[in-house]
């Protein structure tokens, strides 16, 4: 089953679907490319027991500029299962955010069905995607959100695992100050945590994935505030 009045809409937005199918859900994944983001808006639908159930919409952000940077040495290091090409990622940063239309499972069933899904969709993209987009359009505004944000638990929470050095790509990208002083202290961390569990591979991965990461970003120019 397919949703063709979310479907004409957003390809006339500019939108370009990937459909998968995961188990018995098939996923829609509209995506709209930008020069250094990438747009997302989703949504699932699942047979189950001879039943369609729609599960409500998702949106996500993907700043190029980050993920160019940052999935080659992960993957080059082991730090993630394999290199995917920087357009794969999804998203580049969690914010809590609670959309009016929550996660829904509907089932589809009927004329009536499909219509309250349509007037849900064009309320949340018109209410929710619409401003949610505009609002982290670019990597400078989500700097502006953690560059002042120092402890672990709240930036892992935004920026994921590998905060540490997604904040580095962050901190350079956008000419902040302090980006050499927090790469120093970051790769001298690894580096203790070395010395102290030498036959951990993983350790040795941080490591040497901080120092490449160093290296690469000592070499590459700001692109804001600049």
């Amino acid at each position: 089953m397919e949703l063709s009045f979310i479907h004409n809409f957003l390809t006339n937005e500019g939108f370009i679907l990937t459909k998968t199918k995961e188990l018995n859900n098939n996923v829609f994944n509209y995506r709209k490319e930008q020069d250094a983001s990438i747009f997302r808006i989703g949504f699932i639908i699942k047979e189950e027991d001879g039943k369609n159930l729609f599960w409500g919409f998702s949106i996500y952000i993907n700043f190029l500029s980050i993920e160019n940077i940052l999935v080659s040495i992960l993957a080059k290091n082991n730090l993630v299962g394999r290199e995917s090409s920087p357009k794969d990622i999804y998203n580049s940063f969690f914010i809590d955010y609670n959309f009016k239309i929550p996660t829904i499972k509907k089932e589809i069933k009927s004329d009536k069905d499909i219509k309250q899904i349509e007037d849900d969709f064009y309320l949340f993209f018109n209410t929710e995607a619409l401003p949610f987009f505009e609002k982290w359009k670019d990597l400078n505004v989500l700097y502006e959100y953690i560059k002042d944000k120092t402890e672990r638990e709240e930036l892992s929470e935004i920026l994921g695992q590998f905060w540490q050095f997604k904040k580095a790509v962050i901190l350079r990208l956008c000419n902040d100050s302090s980006y050499e002083d927090f790469m120093t202290k970051f790769v001298n961390r690894r580096e203790e945590i070395l010395k102290m569990r030498p036959e951990s591979i993983d350790v040795q991965r941080y490591y040497n994935a901080s120092k490449e990461l160093k290296q690469v970003l000592d070499n590459t120019k700001p692109i804001y505030n600049v």
